[in-house]
């Protein structure tokens, strides 16, 4: 019994050993036949991959050398990825049906252990088919056979051998990732996900391209644009056309961009893009026909007054018009439109159609502005005329008033007549011209120089009339007479101007004082007036002025500024007349004083009119007061002078005069340079508001933009009103102050205008005030030039008559014996005066080149060569060497160095000759003054010939000073004619002195001359009327031009 248990205990410990055994061998079978599965099937996935890979790579190295689209690479790859999908997916689908098991596991370790030789097959069949609890002890003794063996063999690389080793997949896989890397570093695959990309979002990315397909008129021009985003930067577009295909290189742009233009389009046509890589999708141009203007007619009808032609244009043109024109546009179209006459400025307006087909528009030109002309068809096709149109219109001013003679505060004796012309010029027609005048503070009188005549209209019109002095009632000296002219234009509301308020002062004739013998006289006190008179008739010239203002804003400034300006003048006054008692020692200065006091008083009423806003009531006193401060200054002319006072010798005074006149040039001159300067920055200024004004105008613009806008413009306008009254004192500036004022005005309407949302009239207003500023910097700088050029005539005049004195000198040197030594020393002072002159030259010389340097570089430039060259020569230490040679008896050494100074200045006049060429033309300013003298000449030449009581000395004196007035003229104009009128006076004036001819001959050539001066006045005018025309930029009309011709001829044969 105990043995058959322990028999039964062994049994089974065996049976467990066994199925112990049997389990090891089934898991180690089991790992191989799942070893042998991933092998395989990483064997298949590597074949796949290298399937689709290898072609790839071969498609895109064809791809780097023959590029391919995106839309051919795409399919290809797609292709190339289903093939090796197929691949796998078939491969899968058969490896599926013989999966790796344990019998292939069994085998081929079997082919690999011949001693396992069926023995492993078998108990592998047995454990896989024959359930445990009916294997037998055979099956227990085999397969414990077979585990003994098993354990012994390490099955993996018996497995490994008959499939591919894990070294080599990697290998293959590595392989994989290699050509993967390269073929994504190919263009193809960008090329495939692009277009890829594309597909899903529905869009082409690869090309821009503008405008795609749309519709055009026919005759229109059509530019496609395209911008490559990738790819080559090459393209080509493909039209299709009624008559086949046709292929164009597109044309370079900025960038990856590329254009192609295509002209008068007339049918209708497809077309796509194409590049290397890219190929757009087919673009649709259809055509239709364009609303056309087949043609057009323009007719203008000036206003009748104008006396201009109408016009008539056969083609939409820019258009200069005059104010108030009648202009009428009529176009025909090609088919039936709605047509509409587009402003730039101004409200649209429609053209009315007629029953022919034809559209007219009639518009009045009241102001400039653009146009355009919009044709619209039934079917929305708009079209505009060709380019906008400017319609530019000139507005009629008021005349241009030239003053003539006399000269601006000129001075008459109560004996003499006086001259009084003037020149108008305005566009059209000159209608009136009034000469208004009063005499010290008597009402106003008005002669009417002329009255036009509407058969004959004159564009410009001269005015003469003759006033005699001795004629007048109760004119004595000491008395003023204020006068100025008034012009009016044809035009409807009769434009009116009016020049500054001018005048004459009634003065004696210019005589020596007495002498006051020794202890008598007045004491040496020095009074001057001349800057209250100076004063008072600025004050006269604005307070006639206020009367002319239309701004009531401006005007109450303006008065104020008087009333304070005339408080200030009599202060003045007062501390003259203080100042000039205390240097007589507090004694009453008799006549002189009871002078002061009247004009005082005259100043106090004057004062106190203004201050109660009655500013015509103070005119009248105001001129009382003027006609005191002259009597007073003929009084202090008059005055004996003691012998305390030393009285200069002629000589002396002239050269005392000589410099006080250039030094209150040279103040003029800066004066006015600084005006120019600041006239540019407010000109600047306005423009640059008018520019912020149109940014802004279209949009809407708050009350607090406007009101700081306006507050600007104000800044500017008081600025301008400061610097206007800073030249009130230059009566040269008169013309200039004018265009200030109107510019002021124009400032005035566009603060109102801004402020009131007028904004279409702040634009008119704005360009309005930069044009009087610009006609005004204009007027200032042709002062300023004329001033440049009296500058050079004088310092070529001195120079003149240095090399004069320094040539007399040099000839007396020459004859003068060594022996004669007080005349040597006299000679040596002479020549010391002539360098200390020619030092003082030098000195000037280089001052006015550096004066001159702005306005007129090249007279500048030959002013330096001048000084130069008189450095250079060492002419100042020549002339020292002379001085010494005549004080040491070296009389031949001194007229060495004499000539040494004379070539010197020979080369300098040289250079002084090209400044004088280059300086401005001779100013009107100083041909009215030759004109004044010339017609004062006459009047002398008239008397001496009329009464034949002139003695023989008398009658040479007279010719020796008309030749020496000519000669000077002849000098200044460097003119031909009057070249030649002065040698024929130097002719009468030779033979008047032989007796061989009257002196009605000489009065013959002084009225030569005056025509010529009054000729040369006119061209002046016209070429100021040119210069600062209306309009900027414009050119006279056509009409104008012709009658300024005609003048000239006309002129001309009155003086043949």
């Amino acid at each position: 019994m105990a043995t058959s248990t322990n028999s039964s205990r062994h049994g089974s410990e065996a049976v467990a050993k066994m199925a112990g055994k049997s389990s090891t061998l089934i898991q180690k079978v089991g790992q191989e036949t799942r070893f042998l599965f991933r092998q395989k099937l990483l064997l298949l996935f590597a074949v796949a991959v290298i399937v689709f890979l290898a072609p790839s790579l071969v498609l895109g190295l064809v791809d780097t050398m023959w590029p391919l689209r995106e839309p051919t690479v795409l399919p290809v790859m797609l292709i190339l990825a289903a093939a090796a999908v197929i691949y796998l997916v078939v491969r899968l689908i058969g490896f599926s049906t013989h999966l790796p098991d344990a019998r292939d596991v069994a085998l081929t370790v079997e082919a690999q252990q011949p001693e396992l030789m069926d023995s492993l097959i078998c108990a592998v069949e047995l454990l896989r088919n024959t359930p445990e609890n009916e294997r037998t002890g055979l099956h227990q003794a085999l397969l414990s056979d077979v585990e003994q063996q098993i354990e012994k063999t390490h099955l993996r690389p018996l497995v490994a051998r008959a499939t591919v080793r894990t070294r080599t997949l990697v290998v293959v896989f590595l392989a994989g990732l290699g050509l993967a890397w390269v073929l994504a570093n190919l263009p193809i695959i960008d090329k495939a996900s692009a277009r890829l990309g594309d597909l899903v979002q529905g869009e082409f990315t690869g090309l821009s391209i503008t405008p795609g397909s749309l519709e055009v008129a026919v005759g229109d021009d059509l530019v496609i644009d395209v911008e490559i985003n990738r790819g080559p930067n090459e393209a080509q577009i493909v039209f299709e056309f009624a008559d086949g295909p046709m292929t164009y290189d597109m044309f370079e742009k900025e960038g990856d961009r590329k254009y192609f233009e295509l002209f008068s389009i007339d049918a209708p046509f497809t077309y796509r893009i194409v590049t290397p890589t890219l190929e757009s999708e087919v673009f649709t141009v259809s055509t239709f026909a364009n609303p056309a203007i087949v043609a057009a007619a323009i007719r203008v009808e000036p206003p009748a007054y104008t006396g201009l032609e109408a016009q008539e244009h056969h083609e939409l043109k820019d258009l200069t018009v005059p104010e108030g024109a009648t202009v009428t546009i009529e176009i025909t179209a090609n088919k039936p439109v709605d047509a509409t006459l587009a402003w730039n400025e101004q409200a649209h307006a429609v053209l009315t159609a007629g029953d022919d087909g034809h559209h007219v528009a009639e518009i009045t030109a009241t102001a400039s502005d653009a146009f355009a002309i919009i044709l619209k068809d039934s079917y929305g096709h708009v079209a505009e005329s060709e380019r906008t149109y400017n319609l530019e219109v000139v507005e009629d001013f008021a005349p241009l008033i030239e003053p003539i003679t006399p000269v601006d505060d000129a001075k008459f004796t109560s004996e003499e007549d006086v001259t009084f012309s003037c020149k108008v010029t305005d566009d059209y027609a000159v209608d009136e011209i009034i000469l208004f005048y009063a005499i010290s503070g008597r009402p106003w009188e008005h002669v009417q120089l002329y009255k036009g005549d509407p058969e004959t209209w004159e564009t410009i019109q001269a005015a003469v009339f003759g006033l005699s002095i001795p004629e007048l009632d109760n004119v004595y000296e000491g008395d003023v007479i204020s006068y100025y002219y008034e012009a009016s234009d044809n035009a409807p509301d009769r434009n009116t101007a009016a020049t500054e308020v001018r005048f004459i002062e009634i003065r004696p004739e210019p005589q020596e004082p007495e002498k006051a013998p020794p202890g008598e006289g007045p004491p040496p006190v020095k009074i001057d007036v001349k800057h209250l008179i100076t004063e008072q008739k600025h004050m006269i010239r604005q307070t006639v002025g206020l009367q002319r203002l239309d701004d009531d804003v401006a005007r109450d400034e303006l008065l104020d500024n008087l009333g304070t300006g005339a408080q200030a003048l009599f202060d003045a006054t007062d501390k003259v007349l203080k100042d000039a008692k205390e240097g007589a020692g507090g004694i009453h200065l008799g006549d002189l004083e009871n002078l002061f006091q009247d004009a005082m008083d005259s100043m106090k009423i004057a004062r106190d009119f203004l201050q109660r806003k009655n500013p015509d009531a103070s005119l009248q006193d105001q001129a009382r007061a003027l006609s005191k401060l002259i009597s007073i200054a003929i009084m202090i002319e008059a005055a004996p002078k003691s012998s305390e006072q030393s009285e200069p010798q002629e000589g002396e005074q002239a050269n005392v005069n000589e410099q006080n006149e250039q030094e209150e040039r040279a103040k003029e001159l800066d004066r006015l340079k600084e005006a120019i300067q600041k006239l540019e920055d407010l000109i600047g200024r306005q423009e640059n508001l008018n520019a912020k004004f149109e940014i802004r105008k279209d949009k809407i613009m708050p009350s607090a933009s406007r009101g700081f806008m306006a507050a600007t413009e104000k800044k500017i306008r008081d600025q301008l009103d400061d610097l206007k009254g800073e030249l009130a004192e230059l009566p040269r500036a008169t013309e200039a102050t004018n265009e200030m004022s109107k510019a002021s005005r124009a400032m005035g309407h566009w603060v109102e205008q801004i402020e009131n949302a007028k904004d279409e009239q702040v634009t008119k207003s704005g360009e309005q005030a930069v044009n009087f500023m610009e006609r005004s910097k204009q007027m200032l700088e042709d002062i300023r030039d004329s001033l440049d050029g009296d500058e050079l005539e004088a310092l070529n005049e001195e120079l003149q008559t240095i090399r004069k004195e320094q040539q007399q000198l040099r000839r007396a040197t020459d004859k003068l014996p060594d022996a004669d030594k007080p005349k040597r020393m006299e000679m040596a002072g002479q020549q010391k005066q002539i360098r200390e002159k020619f030092d003082q030259f030098m000195d000037d010389l280089s001052e006015a080149a550096k004066k001159t340097e702005a306005g007129n570089p090249e007279a500048s430039e030959s002013l330096s060569q001048c000084r130069n060259a008189g450095n250079a020569k060492g002419t100042s230490g020549s002339m020292k060497r002379a001085e010494n040679g005549l004080k040491y008896g070296r009389t031949e050494k001194a007229s060495k160095f004499q000539r040494d100074a004379e070539e010197a200045m020979r080369e300098m006049a040289s250079h002084m000759r090209n400044a004088m060429n280059a300086r401005p033309g001779i100013s009107s300013e100083r041909l009215t003054r030759m004109l004044e003298e010339t017609l004062k000449n006459i009047e002398k030449a008239q008397k001496a010939a009329k009464n034949d009581q002139a003695t023989p000395q008398e009658r040479e004196e007279l010719l020796e000073k008309f030749s020496q007035d000519l000669d000077k003229m002849a000098q200044q104009m460097d003119d031909q004619q009057m070249s030649e009128l002065s040698m024929q006076m130097h002719g009468w004036n030779i033979g008047a002195s032989e007796g061989d001819k009257p002196l009605s001959g000489a009065l013959g050539l002084l009225i030569e001359t005056a025509q010529l001066l009054e000729a040369k006045l006119f061209a002046n005018a016209f070429r100021k009327q040119i210069e600062l025309a209306r309009v900027n930029g414009r050119e006279p009309p056509d009409e104008y031009k012709k009658r300024v011709q005609e003048y000239f001829k006309r002129l001309s044969n009155d003086a043949q």
